[in-house]
């Protein structure tokens, strides 16, 4: 595949890039077969954001935090609503906001509010891009190793630094199994982390020809290229506003919001009408919503 990718092959591929900022199409070898691109379990971590269930959270909370947390109990709407916004500006951390959580004294209002904004701070933690579309190598791998680049995204760190037809087959001396390895390996670092990329190239001469060995065969090269990450909110197609489909990394992250609501929500609660006797206990809220005079 040439050095040269078109235009149209850019913008199409900005159209369906993978959430971790390497678009992940199904892609054809030369010979036409389809190259299967499954969705393999990763192999790198992903971070725990959430404190350990039951542990002790030993964090100063700020008086001035203290004191907004108290407005969202307030009698009228616009404080309340005034007090959600200040507390998601402050900078709070989602350990200062889990150890506000573990209060009982907590009102269903201030519960349910502050459950927003923690789930809003886990599902956009700034997540890493590098900013390729690859390709898994199969039949031959074992023969040739590795993610081949097959296009690289205008704007991104990868541009500059790796090129198309590139094989990466070690992140920071770790192997590479998979392309769903790589994109969590990626989206769990911070924009601004550095990664080394272990790539093999092919050799070429001075006037850009391939180098052929004496076997017949193209000569590789081996490189350890250090690339600082982009961001994945870089990744929305400019064009038509599309964003990535959820990755691995971004369920991962709406799963521990789905545990922060399961940790810290309202208890159900059971409820006696007059001439209706007992009601059965009604389940907290999965998603609780704000709530207006």
């Amino acid at each position: 595949m040439g050095a040269g990718a078109t235009g149209a092959n850019r913008r199409l591929g900005a159209a369906v890039l993978g959430a971790a900022g390497l678009m992940l199409p199904a892609a054809r070898s030369i010979s036409g077969q389809i190259l299967e691109v499954g969705d393999e379990s990763p192999r790198g971590p992903i971070s725990q954001l959430l404190p350990d269930e039951g542990e002790d959270i030993a964090i100063a909370v700020p008086v001035e935090l203290r004191r907004l947390v108290e407005q969202l109990d307030a009698p009228d709407y616009a404080t309340r609503e005034g007090a959600s916004r200040a507390i998601e500006t402050s900078g709070a951390s989602i350990g200062t906001l889990c150890a506000l959580l573990v209060d009982p004294v907590l009102s269903g209002e201030q519960r349910c509010r502050l459950l927003l904004i923690l789930e809003s701070q886990l599902t956009s933690v700034p997540r890493g891009a590098l900013g390729i579309s690859m390709r898994r190598r199969v039949g031959a791998a074992r023969r040739e190793p590795g993610i081949e680049v097959v296009d690289l995204v205008p704007g991104l760190p990868a541009e500059g630094v790796l090129e198309i037809g590139d094989r990466i087959t070690h992140v920071d001396g770790r192997p590479l199994q998979s392309h769903n390895q790589l994109v969590v390996v990626i989206q769990s670092k911070a924009p601004g982390a550095d990664l080394t990329f272990t790539v093999r190239r092919a050799a070429r001469d001075e006037d850009g020809t391939l180098v052929i060995g004496a076997d017949g065969r193209v000569v590789w090269r081996t490189l350890d290229l250090t690339v600082a990450l982009g961001s994945v909110a870089r990744l929305i197609d400019p064009q038509t506003g599309q964003v990535p489909a959820p990755g691995t990394v971004e369920r991962e992250l709406e799963r521990q919001a789905g545990e922060a609501y399961r940790r810290y929500a309202p208890r159900a609660r059971r409820l006696t009408i007059p001439g209706l006797g007992r009601a059965d206990a009604a389940p907290a809220p999965s998603d609780p919503f704000r709530t207006g005079d």
